[in-house]
Formats: C-alpha cells, structure tokens, sequence
C-alpha cells in the first residue's frame, strides 16, 4: 500500500492550493451543484444467514454502477461477533453547540489475532474531508497503542467522509538481521449511505481480501 501519510500531507496540501486559487464563477458554480447533487457511491449492508440460523455474517459494499467495493465484515455466531474472523470499525459521532462535533471510532483488525511477531508500535490514524462550495479542510487524527482513535472538529455539517487506516511496527528477521516489519491497513469511514468518497481511489480501498 502507499505511504498513508506522506499522501495524506500531499492530498492537504493540494486542497489547500487548489482552494485559493481563483476560479470563473462558471466552473465554480458547476462544480458546487456536482458536489451537491451527485454521489459516485451508495453504501448499502448485504447480510446473509445460515439455514440453521447460528451463523450470520455482514458485509459493507460501496456500490457504483456495475462496480461493488467490499469493505467492513462482520461475522456473528449464536448472536455474538466474532471479533476474530472480523474486520469493522464502530463510529461513535457527538455534537455540542452549532457546530462541533466530537466522538471516538474504534477499530477492530482481524489481523492483530494472526501476528507472531512482537508488536512494538500501533498507530490508529483517522482523516476526513469536508468540501463546502470554495473551500475545504483536511481533518487528521491519530492514536498509539489503542484501539481506538478521538477527533474534535468544526464544521456545520455532520457528514463524514474519510479513511481509517493503521499502522504496525513489529519485530522481524530477516537474513538474521533483527528489523523493523511496518503493515498498514485502511478502510473509507463515510456515515451516510450515498457519497463521493476520494479517499477510495486516491488510496486504492478497491478490495478487502477478509470478506468470505
């Protein structure tokens, strides 16, 4: 996978630039009824249940056209999830006044139940894009050594367009050479059922190879 932060930095910082730079009032107004009215993706949960009822599994799909993303799965047995043979994350959103919004997402890796190798370093990182006719910001995030990561933001609007993502660091061999292994992860967070999620492509989240 890239380099989630350097690109991170990057996409912020061509927001930022493409933002103060002068427009025909034209295009800017195209582009405003774009962002309004059209969604490349809608987000819909597919479920699937097991004849005898024990077993029910769930699965995240962003859909465009023809096309499906598969993304968060979870997996219940006997009414309970299986954390173990899970990949989700769970998004708590709070509001106070006009126009903050706070909470907390906790993420749920599948992978950290197969690591062998110590694990020195975990961090959760968390970003989010909001668009607003002529400009835009780039909220980021990050937590070490949780499960879960907080944010504190300011806006109008409570919809949420981003990306999850964590990285590991773990102790490995290599030649017998005592190394560093970094695994990073990402998932989009978007929590309306219609949305034009950059972060999809810009990080290719095209396939979550955990969904059965």
């Amino acid at each position: 996978m890239k380099n989630i932060k350097q690109i991170i930095y990057i996409l912020s910082s061509i927001l930022i630039v493409s933002c103060e730079s002068n427009k025909k009032e034209s295009v800017e107004s195209e582009l405003n009824k774009k962002l309004e009215t059209e969604f490349k993706y809608d987000r819909v949960w597919g479920v699937y249940i097991s004849e005898d009822n024990r077993t029910k599994s769930e699965t995240e799909m962003y859909i465009s056209g023809a096309d499906t993303i598969y993304q968060q799965y979870k997996l219940y047995k006997d009414g309970k999830i299986d954390s173990t043979k899970s990949n989700f994350y769970v998004l708590e959103l709070n509001k106070t006044g006009d126009s903050t919004y706070f909470g907390k997402v906790h993420f749920n890796n599948i992978e950290k139940y197969w690591y062998k190798s110590p694990v020195n370093e975990v961090s959760l990182g968390l970003s989010f894009l909001h668009m607003e006719r002529d400009s835009g910001k780039v909220w980021n995030f990050e937590s070490k050594n949780k499960n879960y990561v907080e944010f504190k933001y300011f806006h109008h609007s409570d919809t949420l367009v981003g990306m999850l993502y964590e990285t590991r660091h773990l102790d490995t061999i290599i030649n017998g050479e005592k190394m560093i292994r970094i695994l990073e992860y990402a998932l989009p967070i978007d929590n309306m059922s219609k949305t034009n999620n950059p972060y999809i492509e810009t990080f290719e989240l095209t396939e979550n190879k955990y969904v059965r």
